[in-house]
């Protein structure tokens, strides 16, 4: 919905540069003469304001260590926002468990701070991660800090999959890498 003046304009649009696009694609309320005095820039600009705000991401960071040291991998959110109200998140991360071995999760010093994280390690590989608070997360960054010890020195990925921000599933997703070096000399 978008207004002018005080005054409701559309109802419905798709966002397009084009404007006879635009026009076909919308419902005008009252559109005979709406426009008269208003520059077309100005009513895209409007429009594409208006647009609803890009989906949220999920990324598994890249992270490189030496072989039989810890590592923690950050797992970050982009922008969220208080009217987006994520109060929960869950996730599935399968990972080489000949390569990495699950120690602990970790919300310290994350958006995700002062809520409960479980984690279902109970399938060698896969970790199924769920989250939940009572205050809305805010912001972009890490929500979650996984500990793993090394195994073996090796290039593995950690893949997210089936991940949701509250009921709503998450599609942008990216997957992380983790490089454990050889530190024999």
């Amino acid at each position: 919905t978008v207004t002018m003046n005080g005054t409701l304009v559309v109802s419905y649009t798709h966002w397009t540069e084009d404007w006879d696009a635009m026009v076909q694609k919308s419902k005008f309320k009252n559109f005979e003469g709406w426009t008269e005095g208003i520059a077309k820039e100005d009513i895209f600009r409007c429009l594409k304001d208006a647009a609803p705000a890009p989906e949220p991401s999920i990324l598994v960071q890249d992270v490189s260590v030496n072989e039989d040291q810890p590592v923690e991998i950050p797992i970050s959110v982009s922008e969220l926002t208080t009217g987006d109200n994520i109060i929960s998140y869950q996730f599935k991360i399968n990972y080489d468990n000949t390569a990495l071995e699950y120690s602990a999760a970790d919300l310290t010093g994350t958006l995700a701070h002062g809520g409960t994280v479980t984690v279902n390690s109970s399938v060698a590989g896969v970790l199924n991660v769920s989250y939940m608070t009572s205050t809305a997360l805010v912001g972009a960054g890490n929500i979650l800090l996984l500990q793993f010890n090394t195994l073996k020195v090796d290039t593995t990925e950690l893949l997210i999959s089936d991940a949701y921000l509250n009921a709503t599933p998450v599609t942008d997703l990216s997957n992380g890498t983790v490089i454990i070096k050889d530190v024999t000399p």
